[in-house]
Formats: structure tokens, C-alpha cells, sequence
């Protein structure tokens, strides 16, 4: 027994085993993204026309629902400052028919169902937050119609206009690729025109206007 205390007592000592703690996660939101978005469309629009007969004004505040998709690429610097550029594309129904006061029995139309964008974002990230404005350009596909249902007599253009656009949104990384966040949006749009009915009457579209706000959620894959 004294012996093998002996040697119990001459063996070194060994120092207890300590796990390392584990390297904090580094967010980043360098990368590329694509994803889709979806939510709800207000407008608040005008235009004067002229047919050679009257003049007359009309206002229009249609509601649609709005989705589409977005693909766009962030750089990290500074620690928390991001920017990037984005590309959206969004399909609608803000439509809205009217009946003349001037002319009864005639119907007036405005009609935008197609958004496209590309703007520079420049956002803050705090962690797995990143907080964000952005602006650029808009196209928008806007349709101006008018009939006269009684004879079927109807005068119909319909191009796509370049408009501004500025909004600012939030986003979080609910996992290292995914993103969620919401967004709200203005698009802004003049779309002056002339063109001929199908009884040869030139129309006249002036004072035109279309301001739209969008409030949607996004979701994206981040690929960093």
C-alpha cells in the first residue's frame, strides 16, 4: 500500500480539460440575393381629356393587391454599413373606370398592372438586422381607355412610362441564407398622350399623374 502511494503521489498532475469557447457568428450581408414579395397597392392618379367635343378631369384611387419579384446584390463595409443595387418586377390591377359628367354615358379608365424598378439601396446593420432606404427608376405599364358603351366607339393607349420610385424597408436573417423583411414604396409616373378613337376623333390625355404606394413582405435567399 505504501508503495503504490509512492508512486500515485510521484505521477504528474495533468491540468483539467477546458473546451475552447466557440467563434462568435460574423453576420454578413455581402452577397446576392433573389427572392419574391407580396402585399397590398393603393394609387392616387388624374388625367384631363380632351376630345375635341369637351374638356374634363378625372380622379382616380384604385386598391389591388401587388407580388413579384426581386434580385439585387449588397456589399458590407465599415462593419455595419450596406449598399447594393436592386432589380424588382411586380404584376397589379389598379384599375379604375369612371363615368363622364360632361358626356353621360361615357366611361373613362386607368388601368396600371406592371412595375419594374432598379434602384441603389443604402442600409445600417445592426447583428442580423439591416435597415434600409432606396430609390431609382420605375417603369410602369399604364393603360388609358375610354368607350362609349352605346356605339362601341373607344379610344385605347396603352404604353409603358419611366417614373421615379423611393422607399425604405427592414429585413432579418431568420437563418444564415434566409431573409424576411417588408418594405414600403412610392412610384411616381406623368403619362401625357394623344392618339385616335376608332371613329377618328383625336383624344388628348393632359395634367396626367400617378402616384403609388406599396407596403409588402419579402422573403430572399442571400447567397454570401
Amino acid at each position: 500500500m505504501g508503495t503504490a502511494s509512492a508512486m500515485a503521489a510521484d505521477l504528474p498532475v495533468r491540468a483539467p480539460i477546458v473546451k475552447a469557447p466557440m467563434a462568435p457568428v460574423v453576420q454578413t450581408w455581402t452577397g446576392c440575393y433573389i427572392g419574391g414579395n407580396i402585399g397590398g397597392a393603393w394609387s392616387n392618379s388624374h388625367y384631363t381629356v380632351d376630345n375635341e367635343v369637351v374638356v374634363e378631369s378625372f380622379s382616380f384611387d384604385p386598391t389591388s393587391v401587388i407580388g413579384g419579384g426581386q434580385v439585387g446584390c449588397n456589399y458590407q463595409f465599415n462593419r455595419s454599413w450596406v449598399i447594393g443595387i436592386e432589380g424588382t418586377y411586380s404584376g397589379t390591377d389598379l384599375s379604375q373606370t369612371d363615368t363622364s359628367v360632361l358626356l353621360p354615358g361615357r366611361l373613362r379608365t386607368l388601368k396600371i398592372d406592371q412595375i419594374a424598378t432598379v434602384a441603389g439601396r443604402l442600409g445600417f446593420a445592426v447583428d442580423q438586422y439591416l435597415l434600409y432606404a432606396k430609390g431609382g427608376v420605375a417603369f410602369g405599364d399604364i393603360d388609358t381607355f375610354g368607350i362609349r358603351p352605346s356605339t362601341g366607339v373607344n379610344i385605347d393607349i396603352r404604353s409603358w412610362e419611366t417614373g421615379v420610385t423611393a422607399g425604405a424597408g427592414i429585413e432579418t436573417k431568420i437563418w444564415q441564407h434566409l431573409v424576411l423583411g417588408a418594405e414600403f414604396d412610392w412610384y411616381n409616373f406623368k403619362f401625357d398622350r394623344s392618339g385616335t378613337a376608332t371613329d377618328g376623333v383625336v383624344g388628348r390625355f393632359t395634367n396626367t399623374n400617378a402616384d403609388i404606394f406599396t407596403l409588402t413582405g419579402r422573403v430572399s435567399w442571400l447567397f454570401n
